[in-house]
């Protein structure tokens, strides 16, 4: 496969990947055009939630939304474990608030409103970091938008097409308000670009399922910018509990502010555009711009990244490079005398002896050599007394590159060169551009199904988990998605 740039807002590389431009996308381009432009962001996003249907969506588009979906239901059930403090946290609190069962609680036999469902499979999703990642955002919008998809599809007992539809259009509208905002801008703030975005998109997640009206999206979306919240502070917390709650009250509040316009609860008029909007209260840079650029054309969640390893996403490039160079000479912690990973400038404070582990490039990258895998309990076990881990931790350094600046400027996901020098004065060389999983080295289907099956087996059994699988697999054809709602219990 050729080579592929992708800088922030270059899209068209990607459009040969994306297949035949949907019907829908020819129908707002052949719109009048004083209409098209006339109408507000808020506007075209809620014509375009209101309009969306499942034929519209590209073949290829339906089967990256079940590899995601699939992807998110492993991490979900893989989380649930009450071994995490944060799981059992969540779902002692939600069980307590009783209510009508509407929705299950990933990994358990609770049930509860979707409300509380969103919040706790929310946080969960989050939780052990391996869901999705976008490169163009930076924003982990599956956290977000499958818990809400999921809630809503079994309280009204939606269909899979309907489910997945849904969740194509919250990853638009995900996306899109993020690139609005401005990621950088909200990054520098202190806002949370995952948590602020994905209220806007859960709540077109929900306002699709429960089925509104445009007048009634625009009133929903008003109300997701009233509740939109979440700050970088998580990071000031090495649990990252915080960070995962985050994403919980997002799916939380997308279906609040859904349910509420359905029962006629007004929200500002024009959220993104009109006097006190969201766009100038979390932004000093928007690009308002971008709010409804290419909707129906361009599907965000074929731009979106899964995740090969349990930790920051801007390490999974630098894993890539370095796992190729110690499997190919079959290497240890023992033959290495140094590691000097080299990523652009703005990335290296990132991941340079970051206090959270999951962030941490000298302590990922000691724990790769000795067991040539990150997955969660490597970041939540804290192996920094094992004393391989300790010894070559010391001998990783993380230099900003200015070259390595230049290739993606404005990207969430960071090329990477990976030097090695082994005990025997051998220096091995190599390079990532892309993480695996990102769209330009996308995981396979079976790739996806395999990690699945090893996250899902530590909550349910093998039987179940493939049973899950083959549901996800056929979701086009699936009649009411309380079945998978009901295998996803534990």
């Amino acid at each position: 496969m050729r080579s592929i740039r992708v800088c922030e807002g270059d899209y068209e590389a990607l459009q040969p990947r994306l297949g035949e431009r949907s019907n829908l996308g020819w129908a707002y381009a052949s719109e009048n055009q004083m209409t098209r432009h006339s109408a507000s962001p808020i506007q075209r996003l809620a014509a375009y939630a209101q309009r969306l249907q499942y034929a519209d969506l590209p073949a290829e588009v339906v089967q990256q939304a079940k590899k995601v979906t699939l992807d998110t239901l492993g991490v979900l059930l893989a989380a649930a474990s009450l071994g995490y403090r944060a799981t059992a946290a969540i779902r002692e609190l939600v069980r307590g608030l009783g209510g009508t069962p509407e929705a299950t609680v990933v990994g358990s036999g609770v049930r509860v409103p979707a409300v509380h469902a969103a919040l706790a499979n929310g946080t969960l999703a989050d939780n052990i970091e391996l869901d999705d990642s976008h490169p163009l955002s930076g924003a982990h919008i599956a956290a977000v938008i499958i818990p809400t998809a999921l809630a809503v599809a079994e309280r009204e007992g939606a269909s899979g097409r309907e489910f997945l539809t849904a969740v194509v259009l919250g990853y638009d509208v995900d996306a899109r308000v993020v690139l609005g905002l401005n990621p950088a801008s909200l990054y520098r703030r202190g806002f949370h670009p995952s948590a602020v975005g994905g209220c806007f998109g859960a709540t077109a997640t929900a306002g699709k399922l429960l089925g509104l009206t445009e007048g009634e999206l625009i009133h929903a979306l008003g109300l997701a910018g009233s509740q939109a919240s979440g700050l970088m502070a998580w990071e000031t917390d090495p649990t990252q509990m915080p960070k995962s709650l985050q994403m919980g009250i997002a799916a939380r509040n997308g279906i609040t502010a859904a349910l509420l316009a359905q029962r006629g609860f007004s929200g500002p008029p024009d959220i993104l555009a009109g006097r006190y909007n969201a766009l100038a209260a979390f932004s000093d840079a928007p690009r308002p711009e971008a709010l409804a650029d290419e909707l129906g054309t361009r599907f965000e969640i074929a731009l979106t990244g899964l995740k090969k390893y349990a930790c920051c996403r801007f390490l999974h490039a630098t894993l890539d490079a370095f796992l190729d160079v110690v499997r190919s000479h079959d290497l240890g912690p023992a033959d290495i005398e140094s590691v000097t990973v080299r990523v652009p400038e703005a990335g290296a404070p990132i991941i340079d002896n970051n206090e959270l582990l999951s962030h941490n490039a000298q302590y990922i990258i000691a724990l790769a050599a000795r067991d040539r895998q990150i997955m969660p309990h490597h970041i939540y076990g804290d192996l920094r007394s094992d004393p391989q881990v300790a010894a070559l931790s010391q001998r990783v350094r993380v230099v900003g590159d200015p070259e390595l600046s230049r290739v993606f400027p404005g990207r969430f996901s960071e090329p990477a060169v990976v030097d090695v020098l082994t005990r025997s004065g051998v220096r091995l060389t190599a390079r990532s551009d892309y993480a695996s999983g990102d769209p330009e080295k996308p995981l396979t289907s079976q790739e996806v199904e395999d990690k699945f099956m090893a996250l899902a087996v530590t909550m349910v059994t093998e039987a179940r988990a493939r049973e899950i699988a083959r549901l996800v697999g056929g979701l086009e054809a699936l009649a009411d998605m309380r079945v998978l709602g009901e295998m996803l219990g534990g």
